[in-house]
């Protein structure tokens, strides 16, 4: 995020008031003495945090469904009375073990305010609950199973503004045991085939601490592992693992409401159950129902058993009866009192007891996403700053590609900048863009002997200065593309042009910086149309980080006219674009 002059200029002026030692500080890419790890900016969920301590983050790999509840931790289990049947519950849990495996379904705990990496004691942390996807492809196949240090972008509405998990549980570590919660929380589970978002309220995670490892290190800027300019400590060490056999337990009472809004699991509809249900019907229904085929009592009916401490009861509250038609669909509600009351009202308060063994191990989770407009929105509202030139850059139908309504378009009759701008990047380390662009309808000045024309820049500020460019090149009539990155010394690396034609294109860019001077180890990728066309790896780019991004006709020389096109504009940290 770039900051007001005024306030960059008195920053400047502070820091270099107060003389040497404030060189020492969290965010200047250089571990100092009492820093864990220093990746040269201040924002969590990125594996070093806002006060440069390691993020310790943990991934459920193994997640089981329990039939019968447990006296001290988990003392209800109104899911596990449903799916006593060995079959049905088999079925059940076949597909939380898939979609664990496969990553769809990822149960993260971001421990926040954690100072004993060992996980031995901690009287006070929190601890983030967040569904995350896995970033892929990895230096090895992912395996859901096995990802010690894999890499995760956290779902879209799990963190908020200050990039931390948005549903949090007071937590405590002792004697090597992690107890979080109650609180709630919204995980994804396949009960229904596909992973669907359930929430959970008195959600409680005991976890016994297992062993420590040295977090692993990134090769070739990919999962798993730290990249290099994280700046971990290289002699630290964290709890690799919770619940070695399955020990580490999971209670929590499963929303109704969530129920309601997924699907019932196919195996059990048409004759699989004398009920008669259809893809139609949810998992609540099969709850309420229950499956009987034959003499096999597949599901055994039940009813909500809790409530939401934090929603209004219905009516007079708690127990609810849940009622449904002949189509096995849940219609009605009841409270304590026989009385019936609104079943929305119901189904939000309603909740059902679930109890789940789990084990853990370390990954690294990020906020991934950094910004994105397709300008469906009809104007250029989305972006920081912009420069139109009296309305020469537009969001117009006609500049729509990749299948949207709307694009953007520059009309060029002038030497004049067109751009928009966008100030959501904050001292990035990894970044990723990409785009849709059209220059068929452009001539940068082939006549006059002006043939290229930079149409996006990553830049930094204090000093403002390029980190990389795309440029558009046309002579001959032929256009092309080239991707330039900065190197310390002022000089570029570039990746040379390679030709494209008179047509709508997509641009993709990986820019990584080096971890250090001379350490040489940064990293530029250049994709066209989906394909690698450029990898340079050992650059040399250790200053600069990407503080803002400009998509446009950013260099016309003399004798540059017509039209040219963007749409699609996405960027992000760590992942590749879809």
């Amino acid at each position: 995020m770039r900051l007001p002059f005024v306030v960059a200029v008195l920053t400047a002026l502070c820091l270099a008031s107060v003389g040497p030692a404030a060189a020492q500080t969290c965010g200047d890419y250089i571990l100092d003495a009492g820093e864990q790890c220093d990746d040269g900016n201040t924002r969590n969920l990125d594996g070093c945090d806002s006060t440069c301590h390691f993020e310790q983050t943990h991934r459920a790999n193994l997640l089981q469904i329990q039939r019968d509840p447990d006296a001290i931790v988990c003392p209800s289990n109104q899911l596990g009375f449903a799916f006593t049947n060995a079959t049905a519950r088999t079925q059940v849990q076949n597909a939380i073990n898939a979609s664990v495996t496969a990553g769809t379904t990822s149960v993260l705990l971001h421990m926040i305010g954690l100072d004993d990496l060992s996980g031995t004691a901690d009287p006070s942390l929190s601890v983030g609950v967040v569904t995350a996807t896995p970033i892929v492809p990895g230096a090895s196949a992912y395996n859901g199973n096995s990802d010690l240090d894999w890499w995760y972008a956290a779902d879209a509405g799990m963190t908020d503004a200050q990039h931390q998990p948005v549903a949090q549980l007071s937590a405590t570590l002792t004697g090597g045991v992690l107890t979080a919660g109650p609180g709630n929380a919204v995980l994804k589970f396949p009960l229904g085939g596909l992973p669907t978002p359930l929430a959970f309220s008195s959600l409680v995670f005991t976890l016994p601490v297992g062993a420590s490892s040295t977090p692993s290190s990134s090769t070739g800027g990919v999962s798993p592992g730290h990249e290099a300019v994280e700046h971990v400590d290289p002699t630290l060490q964290s709890f690799a693992t919770t619940g070695a056999g399955t020990t580490s337990t999971m209670c929590g009472n499963m929303s109704a409401a969530s129920l309601a809004a997924t699907p019932i699991p196919p195996a059990l509809t048409g004759a699989s159950c004398a009920q008669g249900y259809t893809i139609a019907n949810t998992a609540l229904d099969l709850l309420v129902g229950g499956c009987n085929l034959g003499p096999i009592q597949l599901v055994r009916a039940v009813q909500p058993d809790k409530q939401d401490p934090n929603v209004p009861p219905a009516g007079a509250g708690p127990p609810y009866t849940l009622t449904a038609d002949v189509s096995k669909h849940v219609i009605a509600c009841q409270d304590s009192g026989t009385n019936p009351v609104s079943l929305n009202d119901c189904l939000a308060d309603a909740a059902f007891s679930s109890f789940f063994k789990l084990t853990t191990d370390r990954v690294i989770l990020g906020d991934d996403a950094v910004f994105a407009d397709g300008f469906e929105s009809g104007d250029l509202s989305a972006w920081s700053g912009t420069l139109t030139d009296s309305g020469d850059l537009s969001v117009s139908p006609t500049a729509a590609l990749n299948g949207t309504s709307q694009g953007l378009q520059g009309v060029v009759n002038d030497t004049n900048t067109l751009l928009v701008e966008d100030g959501t990047p904050l001292d990035e380390n990894h970044y990723r863009a990409r785009f849709f662009f059209d220059p068929s309808a452009f001539d940068p000045g082939e006549a006059s002997s002006s043939f290229r024309t930079r149409i996006f820049l990553g830049l930094e500020e204090n000093p403002t200065r390029r980190v990389f460019a795309i440029v558009l090149k046309r002579q001959l009539g032929q256009n092309s593309v080239e991707g330039r990155a900065r190197n310390d010394d002022g000089t570029q690396t570039d990746t040379g042009f390679f030709d494209v034609t008179a047509a709508p294109h997509r641009v993709d860019l990986e820019w990584i910086r080096s971890s250090g001077p001379d350490a040489n180890d940064g990293r530029f990728r250049l994709s066209l149309d989906g394909g690698v066309v450029a990898n340079l790896s050992g650059i040399d780019n250790s200053i600069s980080s990407i503080d803002f991004a400009r998509l446009g006709a950013l260099s016309l020389k003399t004798g540059a006219n017509g039209t040219l096109i963007w749409d699609e504009f996405v960027s992000k940290r760590r992942a590749p674009i879809p």
